[in-house]
């Protein structure tokens, strides 16, 4: 019996500490912040590998054409 109520302590200490790191790793994960310009050229990678937009003779980047037509919707995927 006595064996049975160290090995029941000796789990709750384990799952006090482990409650505890739990709480660190979530303040972590709380205060991370994802810049999402430091990601724009990647986006524009992403769009402009579909190739050009022809508009009438002229030819243009889908990344500036989405930018210059719907700069919301070119904001809205790049935060995405």
């Amino acid at each position: 019996m006595e064996k049975l109520q160290w090995s029941l302590d000796e789990l709750k200490d384990q799952l006090s500490d482990l409650q505890c790191q739990l709480g660190e790793t979530q303040t972590k994960l709380d205060d991370l912040e994802i810049d999402p310009d430091e990601y724009e050229d990647s986006y524009i990678d992403c769009l402009d590998d579909q190739g050009d937009v022809i508009i009438g003779s002229l030819r243009y980047s889908p990344s500036r054409v989405l930018r210059e037509v719907d700069p919301i919707a070119y904001r809205c995927g790049l935060n995405d």
